[in-house]
């Protein structure tokens, strides 16, 4: 539904809309990918996801309830992390 960066200091707030598809639809999720703490000789990036309550899925263009991820700790190996070959740096 949308993509983003995060900032230098690794802020980030991503927002998608839920056009031409109904709550039973989706499953709220956001994926992450990212190289921290990476061996740079490793190709592709490190992968995982995490899901959230519908209850902050709004049908509709405009978000009405925000969802605080917090903060992420990215050394970590999250459960059932994976790693994307089909990005590149």
């Amino acid at each position: 539904m949308s993509t983003n960066q995060t900032t230098l200091n690794g802020h980030f707030q991503i927002e998608g809309d839920t056009v031409g598809r109904t709550e039973q639809d989706i499953d709220p999720v956001i994926r992450f990918y990212h190289r921290c703490d990476d061996d740079l000789k490793k190709i592709g990036y490190r992968t995982f996801a995490i899901s959230y309550p519908k209850e902050y899925v709004t049908i509709g263009r405009v978000p009405r309830k925000p969802f605080d991820i917090g903060k992420l700790n990215l050394q970590i190996i999250y459960p059932r992390e994976n790693r994307d070959m089909k990005f590149f740096d």
